[in-house]
């Protein structure tokens, strides 16, 4: 929905669509590893209640907060592409 909205050049609706599948995995993925270290540390009833609905609300503000950076990223590069004409490739050479 952010990328039909907000986001006007084709590939980037495409690419932040596709990116958001990884970003899923990897932030649910915290969120599990989260859940199993606070019900190993405090039990198993750390693991619902309002606990779990924190973790789901602060994971999907994880999730959206990384899709607005890599948003911001691209449309940056964009911009920079067409005032230059090519791509700035950051360089540790002086």
């Amino acid at each position: 929905v952010f990328a039909y909205f907000f986001r006007s050049r084709p590939l980037e609706r495409v690419i932040l669509v596709l990116s958001a599948i990884p970003i899923a995995i990897a932030v649910n993925a915290l969120r599990v590893a989260l859940a199993g270290l606070l019900v190993h540390q405090l039990g198993e009833e750390a693991a619902g209640g309002w606990i779990h609905d924190f973790q789901g609300t602060f994971t999907f503000a994880a999730a959206f907060g990384l899709l607005l950076v890599e948003a911001r990223l691209m449309s940056w590069l964009a911009d920079r592409r067409e005032a230059t004409g090519r791509i700035p490739i950051p360089t540790c050479i002086p």
